[in-house]
């Protein structure tokens, strides 16, 4: 088993790699469920800080708040967890960073374990699956239905507080998508807005071309919530933009693979109702390494060769995270991959998994800036027939 080459803190060598480092900074994610002393690592070393050119931190996830308000039916963490957005916000602000909130909209809880920031049971707006059941039996999180009115009517209430919240941040980051490991969709109100769309019920069997449409109607109607939520926060704080964080492989899949998430970012973006778009996934792996982050540039640009208007592929970026979900760590595998398809640094988003994960992400972010550049056209994958 090969070692991971950033499992060591190289040391800077000199001013120039510095320099080259500071002008490919790339974006940072920090997740205070996964690494929870990330933030706190960061503040006091605002040396790190400076590395990064844009920091997402997590403000709301698993049905919990962690600013320093709630918003019903969700609590907020209590301190010091609880502060870290605010902190956090202010520490960026001090070293020039920017900064951005990330709302995971549709996560709701956990399965098995109620979200310590839920104060009431919300059982009627789970999206669920063909047995009837939310989540599924293999799933770890539960996900409230894009197609109850009460999400709407929550989620528009969560928007209004933390446009209340001060600091405000550089932008907001949103997920609104559903699991990739349970096709959900099946709830009352999901079968109804698929009957009125399409004239057939989801629970029945579908033909390949009725299930295209079907996929299209679940974008659709994602992007629908997505756009109406931006503009309700536009209302209160016209000048903080959206970012989506969207599945990367999502593109590239099957009309049958693409029903699950159902967060056709690149949509989002073309539509304008995101100003950037990061994509997150395993990108030595699977269609992403065999068409991968070039290839989905070429996909946007290519769509904007006939609408000229609807060109987002210089605001796509990579998110990679350090570990798989087993815990391995796949830095070196994101890193490698990234490079094969010409995703600089500027271009890329880290999400350490863990808090000791900082000091191996700085270090790829030395050893990427010190590496001579590619040829152009190396490694640009080919065209398909």
């Amino acid at each position: 088993m090969s070692k991971c080459r950033y499992s060591h803190l190289a040391p800077v060598a000199c001013l120039a790699l510095l320099l080259a480092a500071a002008s490919q900074a790339a974006d940072l994610f920090v997740d205070a469920w996964r690494a929870p002393g990330l933030a706190d690592q960061l503040i006091s070393h605002p040396e790190q800080l400076k590395r990064f050119a844009r920091v997402h931190v997590t403000a709301f996830s698993n049905g919990t708040l962690l600013g320093p308000t709630g918003s019903e039916p969700f609590a907020c963490q209590p301190a010091p967890a609880g502060d870290v957005v605010t902190r956090l916000t202010r520490a960026c602000r001090a070293a020039g960073v920017q900064v951005c909130w990330y709302l995971d909209l549709l996560r709701w809880e956990r399965a098995g374990l109620p979200s310590p920031g839920l104060r009431e049971p919300l059982a009627e707006v789970w999206e669920r699956n063909l047995a009837g059941q939310p989540g599924g039996k293999d799933e770890t999180a539960l996900y409230a239905s894009p197609w109850h009115p009460r999400t709407r009517e929550i989620l528009g209430r969560l928007l209004r507080t933390l446009a209340a919240w001060e600091p405000q941040p550089d932008g907001l980051t949103v997920s609104c998508r559903l699991t990739r490991g349970e096709l959900l969709g099946y709830s009352d109100k999901a079968r109804r807005a698929t009957i009125l769309a399409l004239g057939v019920d989801p629970v029945d069997p579908m033909e390949r071309p009725v299930m295209v449409k079907w996929y299209h109607q679940r974008e659709d109607d994602l992007t629908e919530l997505v756009t109406e939520l931006a503009q309700a926060y536009h209302a209160l704080r016209p000048n903080v933009p959206f970012h989506g964080l969207c599945t990367g492989v999502y593109a590239n899949s099957s009309p049958g693979l693409r029903l699950y998430p159902a967060d056709c970012g690149f949509r989002w973006a073309q539509r304008r109702v995101i100003d950037s778009l990061l994509l997150d996934g395993a990108w030595w792996e699977g269609s992403l390494a065999a068409d991968g982050f070039h290839a989905h540039q070429l996909w946007s640009k290519s769509e904007a060769e006939t609408k000229p208007e609807l060109a987002c592929g210089d605001r796509v970026y990579a998110a990679i995270g350090t570990r798989d979900n087993n815990g391995k760590l796949r830095l070196t595998e994101q890193m490698e991959a990234l490079t094969a398809q010409h995703c600089g640094l500027d271009r890329t988003c880290f999400q350490p998994s863990r808090d000791g994960d900082l000091a191996l992400v700085l270090a790829a972010m030395d050893e990427a800036a010190a590496a001579p550049a590619s040829p152009a056209g190396a490694g640009a994958p080919k065209a398909k027939p």
